[in-house]
């Protein structure tokens, strides 16, 4: 009797406990509960390890919200759709098998792309395809300097750049890096105007904006001055620099060659397994 009893309350403790356990009342175990689904307690201990306090609480609460919503219009989803649309078997397939061979060409790439672009290449490909590479904004070349009004030294800043600034580099350079919010002495290099535009001083009237062959020209607000002394000038519509579109070209010529990379390794491969008969190919009528 006494054993029968003990038996009844054992067995009355595991379905206690499993009730328990699986209406997720168990916190140590689970954190939070939609329909059938338990998001793990671990799950939210791994997100916030590094976290301490007030921060840690936060993030766990947010994690446990926005899983509940996920899987509350993940409920709301099956219910309202039937079983073929939920049926991912083929997409999930497919989506498998582009992911391996994504795979596989990157490291082909990786092993085989020559990804060096030497100058004939680039002088051919930019002679060859100037028609491309029209100008959609204008570009200058020459030295831009912003500074605020109280900088000091200006009048140096200003004969420095009207007699012989190459003579300057090392002035310039070391004034810029005291005083300039804004520093571009590189003459080599073609600059957008578009890019001029954003630094401008901000009480600046942009309808006022002109860049002058051979000026030193000055744009100013009762704050900050830009300063932008123009050496050459190439407008909208003309056929942009070389230099400027270097990078561009660059790109261009290693993204073909991937493709070409590619295209070969599918021939190669698709030509063995013809030889060795590793396919078939079946007409139904």
């Amino acid at each position: 009797m006494r054993l029968r009893y003990l038996s009844f309350l054992v067995v009355s403790i595991l379905l206690l406990a499993s009730c328990e356990l699986f209406n997720g009342t168990d916190k140590s175990v689970y954190a939070a509960r939609v329909g059938d689904e338990y998001l793990a307690q671990s799950e939210i201990d791994q997100i916030t390890i590094d976290k301490i306090g007030e921060d840690s609480a936060l993030i766990a609460q947010s994690y446990i919200e926005n899983w509940v919503r996920e899987q509350l219009l993940l409920k709301t989803a099956l219910l309202n759709l039937t079983e073929s649309d939920v049926d991912f078997e083929k997409q999930l397939e497919d989506y498998r098998n582009s992911l391996i061979i994504y795979a596989y060409q990157n490291e082909l790439i990786k092993q085989k792309l020559d990804t060096i672009v030497n100058e004939s290449q680039r002088k051919n490909y930019y002679k060859n395809n100037q028609q491309n590479f029209e100008l959609k904004q204008a570009l200058i070349k020459g030295r831009v300097i912003k500074f605020i009004n109280s900088a000091p030294k200006q009048d140096s800043l200003d004969f420095w750049l009207k007699k012989k600034p190459e003579f300057f580099e090392d002035k310039l350079t070391e004034y810029c890096a005291q005083f300039a919010l804004y520093c571009d002495t590189d003459t080599s290099k073609w600059i957008p105007i578009r890019t001029l535009k954003t630094i401008l001083p901000k009480n600046f009237d942009q309808a006022e904006f002109s860049y002058p062959i051979g000026n030193i020209s000055l744009f100013q607000d009762t704050t900050e001055t830009l300063l932008i002394e123009v050496i050459d000038v190439k407008t909208r519509g003309e056929v942009a620099p070389l230099t400027f579109v270097k990078n561009q070209i660059d790109e261009i010529i290693r993204n073909r060659r991937r493709l070409e990379l590619i295209s070969q390794v599918k021939e190669e491969i698709f030509e063995e397994a013809t030889l060795k008969k590793e396919y078939e190919i079946y007409t139904n009528k």
